[in-house]
């Protein structure tokens, strides 16, 4: 049930419901993966230089908790290794709209 607290918007009711409606509900987001499920994935990499890449995405996108969409953004450039570990720059994501970094 929808309720509608905004006067602004009560006079949009009927058609946000036919819009809901026509539509669906929204998808449900999907689950995360389990840290088992990520060592079955990295298990199945091999030892040649496209699986070792496809091995370090999985892990940058795992423990940075990234989206795919930033995960892909992120260019070679991008990622660098310091005296404290691996940094990966994301140029822009969603939390991200000035593309600050």
């Amino acid at each position: 049930m929808i309720y509608w607290t905004n006067r602004r918007l009560r006079k949009h009711r009927p058609a946000i419901r036919a819009t809901l409606a026509s539509h669906g509900k929204p998808p449900r987001p999907a689950e995360a993966l389990t840290s088992a499920e990520v060592k079955r994935l990295l298990a199945r990499c091999g030892g040649d230089m496209a699986r070792l890449r496809d091995k370090s995405l999985l892990l940058v996108g795992f423990t940075g908790a990234l989206q795919c969409s930033a995960l892909v953004g992120s260019n070679r450039e991008y990622r660098r290794f310091t005296s404290e570990g691996r940094t990966v720059l994301i140029p822009r994501a969603n939390g991200d709209q000035e593309g600050d970094g």
